[in-house]
């Protein structure tokens, strides 16, 4: 597992520096309630000026980056 921050800097489940979100979806007819994996397996940039969540508990697969941009944030709930 490895968090990094950086001065320069994505979002996957936010993807590559868009900012828009992938994956997981609504599961129920109103779309107001999503699901997501609870492991992550592959790389992920937060983009600078972008903020971005995920809940936990969260498994970072080994040899996965989660790189936090300069002035981005990333919570884990």
């Amino acid at each position: 597992m490895a968090i990094k921050n950086t001065l320069d800097g994505v979002v996957t489940t936010v993807n590559a520096n868009s900012g828009s979100w992938s994956g997981g979806g609504g599961i129920d007819s109103t779309d107001i309630i999503k699901q997501a994996p609870n492991a992550l397996a592959e790389d992920v940039t937060i983009t600078s000026n972008y903020n971005a969540f995920a809940i936990g508990p969260l498994t970072i697969n080994d040899g996965v980056t989660v790189t936090v941009s300069a002035s981005a944030v990333f919570k884990v709930l």
